[in-house]
C-alpha cells in the first residue's frame, strides 16, 4: 500500500497526499474520483465539508527584538501584524478574527476588547491587526546579581480593524507604564501596571493591572 503524506498548513487546511479513503460518521467512503492528493477543512466553515473550498486566508507576521543599550539595559521591541480575507461571497469566519488588547498586545485594555463591538459593546474582533511595543529593561534595583528579576518602562499601541473598515493611525490605542519580569522556574512571569493615553469613554474597557504568564511581552 502507498504511504500517505498529511501536511499541516499554517492557518490553512490539512493536505493529504497518496493513498487513502475518508469516511463520513455513517462510515460510508466519499467518492475522491481517482484523486491522490486534496485539502481537508480545518476552521469548519466550508461550504463543502469534509473538503477545504478556499473560502478564506489569513497571513500574520511576528517578531521580537532585543538590542542591548548598555550593561544593564536593554531594548525590547515587539509588532505583530495579520491580515484575513474572505475568498468569494463567504465572509471570515469569526474564530479566524484578530483580537488585541491586554498583556501580551496593548496592556491597560482589556483583554480582547479593542476593535469593532455589537451593540451590547462585545467585541467582535477584526480582519486586520496591528500591535506593536517597545519596552526599555534593566535590574530591579537592590536585588544585586540577581539577574531573573527586571523592571522595565514600556509603551504600547496597536488595534484591529473591521473588513469593511480603513487602517485610520487615529484609531490606534496607546499605553504606557510599569512592568516586572520574573524569569520563573515554571516560566516568565510579568506584571504590567499600564496607563491608556487615549481611550474612549463608552468604548474602551481599561484594565490598568494585568498578569501574563510565559510571555516575553
Amino acid at each position: 500500500m502507498a504511504d500517505t503524506e498529511i501536511t499541516v498548513s499554517n492557518n490553512g487546511p490539512l493536505r493529504l497526499k497518496g493513498s487513502f479513503t475518508i469516511k463520513d460518521a455513517e462510515g460510508n467512503a466519499y467518492d475522491l474520483a481517482g484523486r491522490d492528493a486534496l485539502a481537508l477543512c480545518r476552521c469548519g466553515h466550508s461550504g463543502n465539508k469534509p473538503f477545504c473550498d478556499g473560502t478564506h486566508n489569513r497571513v500574520g507576521f511576528n517578531h521580537q527584538w532585543y538590542y542591548p543599550l548598555s550593561r544593564t539595559f536593554t531594548l525590547a521591541l515587539n509588532a505583530d501584524l495579520g491580515f484575513a480575507r474572505r475568498i468569494g461571497d463567504k465572509p471570515v469566519p469569526f474564530f479566524k478574527s484578530y483580537y488585541a488588547g491586554g498583556p501580551g498586545s496593548v496592556r491597560g485594555y482589556a483583554p480582547f476588547s479593542l476593535g469593532p463591538q455589537d451593540a451590547s459593546g462585545a467585541a467582535l474582533g477584526g480582519t486586520r491587526k496591528l500591535v506593536g511595543n517597545a519596552e526599555v529593561q534593566f535590574p530591579v534595583p537592590g536585588v544585586g546579581t540577581d539577574k531573573s528579576l527586571r523592571l522595565g518602562v514600556f509603551v504600547d499601541a496597536g488595534q484591529v480593524y473591521a473588513a469593511n473598515a480603513g487602517l485610520s493611525p487615529s484609531e490606534l490605542r496607546f499605553s504606557t507604564g510599569v512592568a516586572l519580569s520574573w524569569s520563573s522556574p515554571f516560566g516568565p512571569l510579568k506584571l504590567s501596571l499600564a496607563q491608556p493615553l487615549n481611550d474612549k469613554s463608552g468604548v474602551d474597557r481599561v484594565q490598568r493591572l494585568q498578569f501574563t504568564f510565559g510571555s516575553g511581552f
